[in-house]
């Protein structure tokens, strides 16, 4: 019987998060401007948006994850600063080339992804979404500038970026006090700035394929590292500081320019940790 109760429990569960309104992707903006109360995930995917589709969009006001794709945008409409309850934006293969200030009043927004679009910078007030967890900026096309005041995010875990040109590290960066994942991809990196080891939280970093030629310091006060990947960069000494890395696992270096005698002291201050050459 109870094994019955437990069953039945789990599929009704499971019946009633099916049927939540908040699972319920639209992907019609006549839908969603018939129903703007109940609108609260848009998906527009090779939609052209006219000026009065974007102020549709913004009357919107309970929409909380909106997903554009190939809609021709070329700047982030002002208008839609007003959407503060969105939660999640994922711009794909749209060629926006700026944020604009009053992109701070989205201020509810915890995850954006800016995949394959023209921005070369985040504006200044982009550090101010407080409630901001996730960015992932993916394949754009431009050199970007972060913000320096990034300390600022103060809720900032994961920052991926991928295949996208970085004009600089900002030192504030590493004072993000709760980032955890860091993935620099193929970002055109020659230097890592003194603060990293200021990133007390970090977990997860992954540089590969960039120019990384040294490693400050300080990079070895990253105490908490348990996972870290420098593939194909041009990394030829890692100091004797890297026995403080007792929590890390795995350790890629595959594609550096590191001695056997190198590997060797590294298997030894670090027995447990998988080094990858």
């Amino acid at each position: 019987m109870r094994i019955t109760a437990v069953i039945l429990l789990f599929f009704a569960g499971f019946y009633l998060s099916a049927q939540h309104p908040f699972s319920t992707i639209t992907t019609d903006l006549k839908t969603a401007v018939k129903n703007p109360e109940t609108t609260y995930h848009l998906k527009l995917e090779n939609v052209w948006l006219s000026e009065k589709d974007i102020d549709k969009i913004a009357l919107l006001k309970n929409l909380q994850t909106l997903t554009l794709i190939d809609n021709s945008l070329d700047s982030f409409p002002r208008v839609w600063c007003s959407l503060s309850r969105l939660m999640e934006l994922k711009i794909i293969n749209n060629p926006i080339k700026i944020l604009p200030p009053e992109f701070v009043n989205i201020y509810n927004l915890r995850k954006l992804t800016l995949q394959q679009t023209a921005l070369d910078s985040l504006p200044f007030t982009f550090s101010y979404l407080y409630r901001l967890n996730e960015l992932n900026l993916l394949n754009n096309s431009k050199k970007i500038k972060l913000p320096k005041n990034a300390n600022h995010l103060k809720s900032l875990r994961e920052l991926k970026i991928v295949n996208t040109p970085l004009d600089t590290l900002p030192d504030s960066l590493f004072y993000c006090p709760k980032l955890t994942t860091l993935i620099l991809y193929n970002d055109s990196i020659s230097f890592l700035p003194k603060t990293i080891g200021k990133a007390s939280a970090l977990e997860t970093l992954v540089l590969d394929k960039n120019q990384i030629t040294k490693l400050p310091d300080s990079f070895y006060n990253l105490l908490n590292l348990n996972y870290c990947s420098l593939e194909d960069n041009l990394i030829s000494f890692i100091s004797e500081e890297a026995v403080n890395f007792q929590e890390l696992y795995e350790w890629n270096l595959k594609g550096n320019a590191l001695s056997d005698e190198q590997l060797d002291i590294l298997r030894i201050l670090l027995p447990k940790c998988k080094i990858i050459y």
